[in-house]
């Protein structure tokens, strides 16, 4: 009797709605429980990676402070380009434009040298300039390839000129200064070319090489010149062959500076030809 009882109360609270039969619910197949029980961990796994990587993230200020510290350190602004050749001003600057913002007719005054250098110069982020002791001042390129090949032709140009007519001194020779000067002409735009194709690449260490070379070669052949040949070949061969070894010494760092002397010195002992 009461297991009738107990039947018809379940029968009574699964009986379906409305006099509808109620349907057989089977097991599901294996695959399909197999495939949602994947489905759930694969959910489960990327949740437990997500947190985990945000706890990674996530650097405590006690735990890491040179990373903190690192990451908060401002870098400094890169340099402008270089001034060009076409930037140059090649006009003198009115008198006025030292102390005033203005030219002489009420216009805004022309930029000068010193005002290219001052915008081009490179600069922390906080605007004030970087000065050489902040870093490696060979870093900071002020100027083009063409306009370093240019300030550097000057000189050099000036030193040619100057050896020119100390050689014609020393031999009591009349110094012509207009054939001098057209010698010095010529010689430019070979020095320009020079100093523009190696004096860009000069830390090369094939670049070092070369200066080397011809250090010791032109520094040798002057110091024999002087020594066996005629003034007249002095005069005509030594002033720009002094130049080039000049050059090529200026070029150089320290040490192979140091040793192409050292060897110059030694060919001119070893030959007797004396100091």
């Amino acid at each position: 009797m009461a297991a009738s009882l107990s039947g018809l109360v379940s029968y009574v609270i699964h009986a379906p709605a409305q006099g509808k039969p109620a349907e057989r619910q089977l097991p599901l197949p294996l695959p399909i429980l197999l495939h949602n029980s994947a489905i759930h961990t694969t959910i489960a796994s990327r949740s437990a990676i997500h947190h985990f990587t945000n706890t990674q993230t996530s650097i405590p200020k006690h735990t890491a402070p040179h990373r903190t510290a690192a990451m908060a350190k401002p870098k400094s602004k890169p340099a402008k380009d270089p001034i060009t050749i076409a930037e140059m001003p090649l006009s003198r600057p009115p008198p006025s434009t030292s102390t005033s913002t203005t030219d002489g007719g009420g216009g805004p005054r022309p930029k000068t040298l010193v005002d290219l250098i001052e915008e081009k110069r490179p600069r922390h982020p906080d605007g004030t300039p970087i000065l050489p002791s902040d870093g490696d001042d060979d870093d900071v390129v002020l100027f083009g390839a063409g306009m370093t090949a240019v300030t550097w032709t000057v000189p050099l140009a000036m030193l040619l000129f100057t050896f020119d007519v100390l050689v014609h001194q020393q031999y009591v020779q009349e110094v012509d200064v207009a054939e001098i000067l057209w010698r010095v002409v010529k010689a430019v735009p070979a020095i320009f070319i020079l100093l523009y194709v190696f004096h860009p690449r000069r830390h090369w260490a094939s670049v070092q090489l070369f200066f080397f070379v011809v250090s010791v070669v032109a520094g040798c052949w002057v110091v024999h010149a002087v020594n066996k040949y005629g003034y007249y070949k002095v005069m005509k061969r030594a002033p720009p062959v002094g130049t080039l070894w000049i050059w090529a010494a200026v070029e150089m760092t320290l040490g192979p500076v140091v040793l192409s002397s050292l060897v110059v010195a030694g060919y001119t002992w070893w030959m007797g030809y004396g100091f």
